[in-house]
């Protein structure tokens, strides 16, 4: 059944409903809705905002919570992957090593069994916190496979260098872990729906994820059946590793402090750190507090020793009352530091000579505590391996992702200052030397073994971070050590001020074509590098998708080796590139505009190699159905530069990740040129404007994309034929869909504002007898009128898209943001202050969307209904009014064909629609006889006029050929002639110029534009087309619902008739004519 809605703009007629009075005025602060495309402010792109009807899935929204696996060169999703690698870590160290004795104790099961309690575990540094805590995580996920309730978050809080906002991380983390795919994720949604509002979408803020995170736990507090309930179990460990710069670990601790003052029954949370003051001031009373039991440590401590010893062949060999001593020794000494213990291992082992006197002095001269033990380790290096293993701790912790092992092997093998920069593959670390130099200090995941030579490991697969806080405390100033400074320590502007340097002069160095070598840095150095300058300034720089400060930096090296300026003008680079000559610069900006290292960089210069002057772009044929191109951009920092892509062939059937554009193609007097391999292609002036913002993403981001203009051969009819018909899978199976709606204006910022106003109101979130200003309301006007809606070509885009975004100049808002407007337009009481929105002037706006939520609700659609739903939007090839809506139908036999005329094309579709759909509702828009030539039943769905019969209720409004089948037969090639049966049931007789009261009560006043009143010899009252004549005949044909007028007509050497058009008439519009015997087979041309 159709949905009400189509009574009104879906059939084109005008609105009769009134905008309400206004019930009072309100001013609206604007959203921080993102300024986005075609400048350099642009905040970047992701993915996008789904409507309620078309809600994203539980899938999609857990992994943008928590994305496991993906990219491991991603910052974000290198940080997730740490999480899981810190778990396995400790559970290693638990098997065999140590009792997870807290388990057992009885302060973890009262905690446990008591609903809504804290419970904060301190203890002094490295005495095993983090294995107990793991023992509990893996315990609790054991539990949860047999208590169906049971919802378990835990994390750890690491001290190497964050991503972002490590409170965010946390939440984003739990609330992955404690939501399933069957819960009501409302909250969530609502959150992933506001951050994709833009194109690209913006990451949540901490106060954002922290009011989901109570949304999330109150909604589990009252579950609708008993055996619903849901226990929540919530787990933090090493809180004393949160940065405490910039007020992160205050924040987060007054976090846990207000989860905690809830004391929800069904909530409990644990967390562990070192016993500080300002989380004792921040956790208490509100957490109840236990020390770590180092008795039980110092147990631990005595079962790990003897294993150690055993798994070291310099110490296994070793005579038993020597290995007894060691033992003993480590176990007195250690007092509860477990990580003591194991560096002395270390320590032993690594003797110039291991034999029972050497051992028996280092054990009289063991260090006191970790900060002697670390100095101990650095002193025992000679000069060389110490700078080394001091560089790659710099680039361990400053790092902005963990680093693959053969990354930091290049980091450490590369001196800025030094002649040649980068040392021989002999002379260099390999990795097994830097695992042999750095044990215990770091942890390389997956496992690396000691005796892997460099080609036997594969590459971007063994992550490097810190083993131990101490480790990273040691190195840096921390404002909670006592440690006093030493020549090994550095600060993190200082790590970064080295790290920059190391990057730019890499890049200066190998970012070329002709680089013969695979350089491992390459990737890292020229993605990251603006970060360390970022942090070198203590500049805040916000985590956006788009390079913007490597833009501004990019920016200015420009403008100075432009004006042959002096190194005073450098900026914040002033101090990185002391090494760098003027001449040089321009060596500098070609090595940080493209990264040369993509894979298939030739392609992205094909034309350099065969053309001197770029010639226009040749295209290689198709030749499987489902095989589409797409689009690769070359990463670009410069907003001047030419872009460049090179093309892929791929099948839909595998599913690629892409994104599309829907856009108007606009004057082609105002075309750019993009580079595509060989040739150019080009495309107008604000798909120019989204590339180029495309080209400057971060890491990963840049999307592979489906563009008309470039990905179809517009030159190749039958290419283009073909490519049209896949045109709903395309845009059906994108990412992510852009929508293009023209250049924008100061006012679009304040109208997007006022819409979310709206639906805010709507939705019950404002007062609703609030509205917005008049002003706004004009500015929304302007905002939505926009030839972009009234174009046919874009409805299949816009109504197949799984993620829409709306751009306007460089504004964006989600489609779902006029989709949840035109709902409440539509229900009984919609709120007054929105029913503007239903005026004329929006009708093809409303048309559009309207037509998405009723796709996204399953209603299934017939061509006939989106032929007359859509005769008044435009476009430029009349073919198109058919072949721009198949991609809307779940099944067609039409194809498409641009070498035949549009006489024919239409001529073909009014045939199929007859047959297929059994009734002739296309002869209401049959315009042939006004164009001469044309077949007078041919439909043109260009309407001056509304149908009396709305399309997708041909069935059951009107039945003037009664309740039966249609019967046609056709004559000639195209075909011709049309040959109906029917029967004559009037002839015209007078007509009137003034509207018949009685026949005008009954009809819908819209109806009598473009026609005309007339009465038959019986006096019969009729309305039918403006050209109808005095004489023409009135019929009705076997399963039509209205009648039609006919004339007389000579072709062919025959008689027959045309048609002028549909009719109504008094009397006979419900099968009153039906019921007769003189039936005839008429000859229409």
């Amino acid at each position: 059944m159709a949905l009400p809605f189509e009574e009104t703009f879906l059939g084109g007629q005008a609105a009769s409903r009134q905008r309400g009075g206004a019930g009072g005025s309100m001013t609206i602060n604007a959203h921080d809705h993102a300024r986005v495309i075609g400048n350099i402010e642009y905040n970047g792109p992701v993915h996008q905002h789904y409507s309620s009807s078309q809600a994203p899935g539980s899938s999609r929204i857990l992994t943008w919570l928590w994305a496991s696996s993906s990219d491991p060169a991603d910052p974000i999703t290198a940080k997730n992957r740490g999480q899981n690698d810190s778990l396995k870590a400790a559970i290693s160290r638990l098997r065999g090593q140590t009792e997870s004795w807290f388990l057992q104790s009885p302060d973890f099961k009262s905690w446990y069994t008591s609903g809504g309690s804290s419970l904060w575990l301190w203890g002094k540094i490295g005495c095993g916190k983090t294995v107990q805590f793991s023992a509990i995580v893996q315990h609790l996920q054991r539990t949860k496979r047999r208590q169906k309730g049971l919802r378990v978050g835990h994390y750890y809080c690491r001290a190497q260098a964050a991503v972002g906002d490590e409170k965010t991380m946390i939440i984003r983390r739990w609330l992955a872990q404690i939501c399933i795919l069957d819960d009501d994720m409302s909250s969530v949604q609502d959150l992933y729906d506001e951050c994709h509002e833009s194109y690209p979408p913006r990451e949540p803020d901490a106060g954002e994820l922290e009011d989901v995170l109570m949304a999330v736990l109150q909604a589990y507090s009252t579950p609708r059946r008993p055996e619903e309930a849901i226990r929540i179990i919530l787990l933090i460990d090493a809180l004393d590793e949160l940065p405490g710069s910039g007020g992160q670990r205050a924040d987060i601790l007054c976090m846990l402090r207000r989860l905690a003052l809830k004391r929800w029954p069904h909530v409990s949370i644990l967390a562990t750190s070192r016993d500080r003051a300002d989380i004792q001031g921040y956790l208490q009373p509100s957490f109840q507090d236990i020390s770590m039991d180092y008795d039980k440590v110092d147990a631990d401590i005595r079962r790990y020793v003897p294993r150690a010893i055993e798994d070291s062949p310099p110490l296994q060999r070793q005579a038993p009352d020597i290995k007894m001593e060691i033992v003993n020794r480590l176990v007195g000494e250690a007092k509860g530091t477990f990580r003591w213990a194991a560096l002395q291992i270390l320590l032993l082992q690594s003797l110039e000579v291991v034999s029972s006197n050497t051992l028996r002095q280092a054990l009289l001269d063991l260090p006191p505590d970790l900060h002697s033990t670390y100095l101990r380790i650095f002193d025992r290096w000679n000069p060389i391996l110490r700078r080394k293993a001091l560089s790659a701790l710099q680039w361990i912790i400053v790092a902005t992702r963990p680093l693959f092992i053969e990354e930091l092997v290049e980091a450490c093998a590369f001196r800025v200052e030094a002649t040649p920069n980068l040392e021989s593959d002999s002379s260099r670390l390999q990795p097994y030397n830097l695992f042999e130099l750095l044990q215990e200090l770091v942890i390389i995941e997956p496992h690396l073994k000691i005796d892997q030579a460099a080609e036997q490991f594969s590459h971007k697969r063994h992550t490097v971070v810190l083993a131990h806080i101490s480790v990273a405390e040691f190195c840096l100033p921390y404002e909670h050590t006592t440690n006093l400074p030493h020549q090994f320590q550095f600060s993190l502007v200082e790590g970064n001020r080295i790290v920059a340097k190391a990057c730019l002069a890499y890049l200066f160095q190998f970012n070329k074509r002709d680089q013969t070598q695979t350089r491992s840095l390459l990737e890292y150095a020229w993605y990251h590098w603006e970060e360390h300058v970022s942090a070198f300034h203590s500049r805040k720089e916000k985590q956006g998708r788009v390079r913007n400060y490597a833009m501004e930096l990019f920016a200015c090296l420009s403008t100075l080796a432009v004006t042959a300026g002096v190194h005073s003008d450098l900026g914040p680079l002033q101090e990185l590139l002391d090494w760098l000559s003027l001449e040089d610069l321009k060596v500098l900006l070609r090595a940080i505009r493209h990264p040369q290292f993509v894979s298939n960089i030739d392609k992205f210069y094909a034309e350099n190699h065969r053309n001197k002057y770029p010639r226009m772009r040749s295209f290689e044929p198709l030749h499987t159905p489902r095989t589409v191109r797409l689009v690769h951009l070359l990463p670009s920092l410069d907003y001047n530069t030419p872009i460049r892509g090179r093309l892929e062939t791929i099948s839909l059937d595998e599913n690629p990740k892409y994104d599309a554009i829907s856009y108007t193609w606009g004057s082609p007097d105002k075309m750019d040129s993009v580079i595509i391999e060989d040739g150019v292609v080009l495309i107008t002036a604000n798909l120019m404007s989204v590339l180029r913002t495309l080209c400057a993403q971060r890491q990963g981001q840049t999307p592979s994309l489906w563009v008309d203009a470039i990905c179809i051969d517009q030159r190749n009819s039958l290419e283009r034929n073909h490519q049209v018909g896949l045109i709903g899978d395309i845009f059906s199976g994108a990412q992510e869909v852009l929508l293009c709606i023209g250049p924008g204006n100061d006012h679009d910022d304040e109208a997007i504002a006022g819409l979310r106003t709206l639906s805010a109101n709507c939705s019950g979130e404002m007062n609703e007898t609030e509205s917005i200003e008049e002003h706004q309301v004009h500015n929304i006007y302007m905002l939505l009128d926009s030839e972009f809606w009234g174009r046919l070509w874009i409805l299949q885009e816009v109504v197949l898209a799984q993620r829409a975004t709306v751009l306007r100049g460089h504004s964006t808002f989600p489609l779902s943001l006029l989709e949840d407007l035109y709902r409440q337009i539509y229900k009984s009481e919609a709120p007054h202050q929105i029913l503007f929105l239903y005026e004329l002037k929006f009708a093809p706006v409303a048309r559009t969307i309207l037509t998405r939520i009723e796709h996204n609700a399953g209603h299934e659609m017939d061509l006939s209904t989106l032929l007359c739903r859509f005769e008044h939007h435009k476009c430029s090839d009349p073919r198109d009014r058919v072949y721009a809506l198949l991609g809307l139908l779940r099944e067609h036999s039409i194809v498409i064909d641009y070498t035949q005329s549009f006489v024919q094309t239409f001529a073909r579709v009014a045939r199929y629609l007859i047959e297929r759909e059994n009734n002739f509702n296309v002869l209401s828009h049959a315009r042939g006889y006004e164009y001469g030539r044309l077949s007078s039943w041919i439909p043109l769905y260009q309407a001056s006029t509304h149908p009396f019969q709305h399309c997708s209720k041909a069935d059951w409004t009107f039945c003037a050929g009664g309740q039966t089948n249609v019967d046609v037969c056709w004559e000639g090639e195209g075909p011709h002639i049309m040959c109906p049966r029917g029967r004559i049931i009037a002839t015209i007789a007078n007509l009137l110029d003034g509207a018949l009261v009685d026949l005008a009560s009954r009809l819908n006043p819209t109806l009598e534009t473009g026609r005309r009143y007339f009465s038959s010899t019986d006096g019969t009252p009729g309305l039918g087309p403006e050209h109808l004549r005095i004489g023409d005949t009135v019929a009705i044909f076997a399963g039509a619902p209205v009648p039609f007028i006919l004339r007389l007509h000579c072709d062919y050497g025959r008689e027959g008739w045309v048609v002028i058009g549909e009719c109504y008439v008094e009397g006979f519009m419900h099968g009153e004519g039906a019921d007769h015997e003189d039936w005839t087979r008429f000859v229409i041309f």
